[in-house]
């Protein structure tokens, strides 16, 4: 409380009353009392005090509408005792008050009191005045409102890594005070004036309480449960900005991998596969999922690699006798592309990824020839369909090892040998033979 008086020469004295400051962290509700002129401002205990009131706004420095002055209640009281009122009257537009209270015989200072009133539009200041002084104050009224408009985020954090909900999440959220705080918050959704705003989460917060303090709030977010929330009620600002906070999973938008592919099923030796999927995010919780859900999300594949084989040849004839008829090897060119779904497991800090996948495979190969160099089987590209199951670790930021198992079936991959002929040397048969390959593969991965 910071108190100023000033004295003229010997003949008059002047005053000017306390101004007064009650601190409220960074907001503060003022009253200013100093005299309405010259002439009111001598020394001396006056029979009565008249006060010119005049409101505004301590946000924006905004004068109050006829409404708000309207339902702000004013008194005078000496050690607690309210001092009579002698008269009152109000501006002609009603934005300003008149009030007159007689000065009782007792004390020397009196407490002027602005209650907020039944509208409750903005919180009550008080200040302490020394009785003697000049008969006509002027007096300035700077109040905090009540009502606060609200905007509140979602952030959904992994660490030090942080990612926002979608605005369909957003227009989901339901904001409410904290079951302790009911009684003193009224929440409404949009902003204080009306406007309901398409995007962003945006809400009215007018506070009930006696004086400024916290908003205690609740973000109820669909899928991810309540957050609690606190604003500064004697903040400054007319927006506050909120944020919830989630721990959660962190889908990548896109994963690539790049490893070694072993076949165990009619392989040649190690190959190699680089792959790439795209995940599609969620519209109501994007490329994040609850921490302790099963995280599932649909992906797009594709993919190229190089594997190796081995097939054997059959010499088919004479009649229904089958018998081998050597092998061949051969580098097989993939290209594929499918999909599948990722799932990201609960209790695995969001390390551990599990991706199926299922492709359709384009195999391009070179001539096959038997062990007297004859071409077997010329150079062709063949349809077919693949099966993926790999298993993924998170082990430093984007980046992960993997392993997974490969099931991939061409169903006229080449010819099937050779028929026998009683006319001379064996011809390439008309029927045609399957390539069913499994494999294993394991390597790096990375997702953005």
């Amino acid at each position: 409380m910071v108190s100023r008086v000033g004295c003229a020469p010997a003949a008059r004295v002047c005053i000017v009353a306390p101004v007064v400051i009650a601190l409220l962290a960074q907001l503060a509700c003022s009253i200013e009392v100093v005299p309405a002129d010259e002439a009111t401002a001598r020394a001396g205990r006056p029979a009565a005090i008249e006060h010119v009131i005049a409101f505004e706004d301590a946000l924006t420095g905004e004068s109050l509408t006829v409404a708000d002055v309207s339902s702000l209640g004013t008194s005078a009281r000496v050690d607690g005792a309210p001092m009579a009122l002698d008269g009152e009257e109000a501006s002609p537009d009603g934005a300003m008050l008149r009030r007159v209270w007689r000065v009782p015989d007792a004390g020397n200072r009196y407490a002027l009191v602005v209650d907020g009133g039944d509208a409750r539009r903005y919180f009550g200041c008080s200040v302490e005045v020394p009785i003697e002084g000049p008969e006509v104050r002027r007096v300035r009224v700077a109040l905090v409102p009540r009502a606060r408009d609200v905007s509140v985020d979602v952030a959904i954090t992994r660490g030090a890594s942080v990612r926002a909900l979608p605005p369909a999440a957003l227009r989901a959220l339901e904001l409410r005070p904290e079951s302790s705080s009911e009684r003193d918050l009224d929440v409404h959704a949009g902003r204080c004036s009306g406007e309901q705003p398409a995007e962003g989460s945006h809400w009215c917060v007018r506070s009930l309480a006696a004086a400024p303090g916290p908003l205690r709030l609740r973000a109820a977010v669909p899928g991810w449960g309540l957050a609690a929330l606190t604003a500064d009620g004697t903040s400054p600002d007319r927006t506050l900005a909120l944020t919830a906070r989630f721990e959660g999973h962190h889908l990548p938008a896109a994963t690539v991998r790049a490893g070694v592919a072993v076949p165990l099923v009619q392989g040649g030796g190690a190959g190699g596969l680089v792959t790439l999927d795209v995940a599609t995010p969620d519209a109501l919780h994007g490329r994040t999922c609850p921490l302790d859900a099963l995280c599932a999300r649909p992906v797009l594949h594709a993919g190229v690699g190089n594997l190796p084989y081995t097939r054997e040849y059959v010499l088919t004839g004479p009649g229904a006798r089958t018998q081998p008829d050597g092998a061949t090897s051969g580098s097989l060119w993939l290209f594929e592309v499918g999909g599948g779904v990722t799932v990201a497991p609960p209790g695995t800090a969001d390390a551990l990824r599990i991706t199926a996948l299922g492709s359709v495979l384009l195999g391009a190969r070179g001539d096959e020839r038997g062990d007297d160099g004859a071409v077997r089987s010329p150079a062709t590209a063949r349809m077919g369909v693949g099966v993926d199951l790999v298993a993924a670790w998170r082990f430093a930021g984007p980046f992960q090892l993997y392993a997974g198992a490969r099931t991939q079936w061409f169903p006229a991959f080449g010819v099937l040998g050779r028929d026998f002929s009683f006319l001379g040397d064996a011809t390439p048969s008309t029927q045609t033979a399957s390539l069913l390959q499994f494999a294993l593969h394991a390597g790096v991965g990375f997702e953005p």
